[in-house]
């Protein structure tokens, strides 16, 4: 596996911290960030339920997901606040759940690194009030980063 560790911090008052090493190059780890089909890969609980994925990776720029039935269906979305290639990706996050309801939006920040031979990535998603929320969401943003790091070591 490309994860050369994984550290969560599901509980603080109204952050999730999760941060991975991925045995990848950082440009590749920004484009598979950034890149609608590669996203539909490995974005989710597992990799593959991203129906269809909408980027516009600039500032102001949307950013949609839609999911199956099988991953509670719904969708995620929300804009992008800053974009620094290679650096950094900071953006809006609501979900919508089938029914229509839509949650309270919070903000995701994505910090990636040169690590060696590899990237280091850190997601800071702060502004989730609820502490099963916090965990539901830091639960979801491990698989994330075990599924990128098997896409692009090949294995999913």
């Amino acid at each position: 596996m490309s994860l050369a560790f994984l550290k969560t911090d599901p509980v603080s008052d109204d952050v999730v911290v999760v941060e991975t090493t991925i045995s990848a190059p950082i440009g590749r780890v920004w484009k598979a960030w950034i890149t609608p089909e590669d996203l539909k890969q490995w974005f989710g609980r597992e990799a593959g339920s991203v129906l269809s994925a909408e980027v516009d990776a600039r500032i102001g720029g949307q950013w949609r997901f839609r999911f199956s039935a099988n991953d509670e269906g719904g969708a995620l979305e929300g804009e992008y606040v800053k974009v620094e290639p290679e650096s950094l990706l900071v953006f809006t996050w609501r979900h919508v759940a089938s029914d229509g309801t839509v949650s309270p939006e919070s903000l995701v920040t994505v910090s990636f690194a040169d690590a060696g031979a590899g990237t280091a990535v850190c997601i800071r998603h702060e502004g989730i009030e609820a502490l099963g929320s916090r965990q539901n969401i830091s639960h979801g943003w491990n698989d994330c980063l075990i599924n990128i790091g098997r896409f692009l070591a090949g294995a999913a």
